[in-house]
């Protein structure tokens, strides 16, 4: 039987993977390798089938202490197979990134910088003066006056309409009282409540343009199961 070649560009990888340690395979210092550079990775030129391998053998066989290579012989020469330790390799990894010392300030200043900041209309330097002006705050308590806009309803300058209003909506509550007695007391319970909590307090009569604020009353009504 005639032996059937076929070609490849590449057979297999370098072998062996990485270099080998000999200085322990003492038994092969004598015998005639067909590859003497065998224990340093290299390139395979040529793959033999199990059908041929026989046909190359020669009588002759070594071997050694437990993970070194086996030697047979055949007719290129002493040939190697079988466990085998291999020379321990550290690889370290380094990276460096070099970057100039001024781009490292500017962008620390960047950092560090207060945004801009939009100027103010005329009407919030007001808004921000009446607050610092009229807002004063001890240990448990902040005392303020809250500012309206000259052409809102509910400027002090409008206080006697205001107070128009307020007695209006006052006479409207006694009325409904009459009707519902039980709201009158509940309503009466709640404004001492208020009091009692120091929430509001009875206003000494003034000259001065003050806001009256009415307190409505609303009766909530439970869900009825269904």
């Amino acid at each position: 039987m005639s032996p059937v070649f076929d070609f490849f560009s590449k057979v297999t990888g370098t072998l062996p993977r990485v270099p080998c340690d000999t200085s322990l395979w003492t038994h092969l210092s004598d015998l005639q390798l067909a590859d003497p550079n065998y224990y340093q990775p290299g390139e395979i030129d040529i793959l033999l089938g199990a059908d041929v391998v026989a046909s190359i053998m020669r009588e002759g066989r070594r071997q050694g202490a437990s993970n070194t290579p086996i030697a047979q012989n055949s007719i290129f020469g002493w040939v190697l197979s079988g466990r085998v330790s291999t020379i321990q390799q550290t690889i370290i990894n380094s990276n460096v990134a070099t970057c100039r010392l001024d781009s490292l300030v500017e962008r620390f200043w960047k950092v560090e910088e207060l945004p801009n900041r939009k100027p103010l209309t005329l009407e919030e330097k007001a808004c921000e003066q009446f607050f610092q002006t009229t807002t004063t705050r001890d240990s448990t308590e902040i005392h303020g006056t809250l500012p309206f806009h000259p052409s809102s309803s509910q400027h002090p300058s409008k206080a006697l309409e205001i107070l128009t209003l307020a007695e209006r909506r006052l006479h409207q509550l006694e009325r409904r009282f009459e009707k519902y007695p039980n709201q009158h007391a509940a309503y009466i319970k709640f404004m001492k409540e208020y009091i009692d909590l120091g929430h509001m307090e009875e206003a000494a009569p003034t000259t001065s343009a003050v806001l009256f604020l009415i307190i409505l009353c609303a009766k909530r009504i439970a869900a009825q199961p269904s």
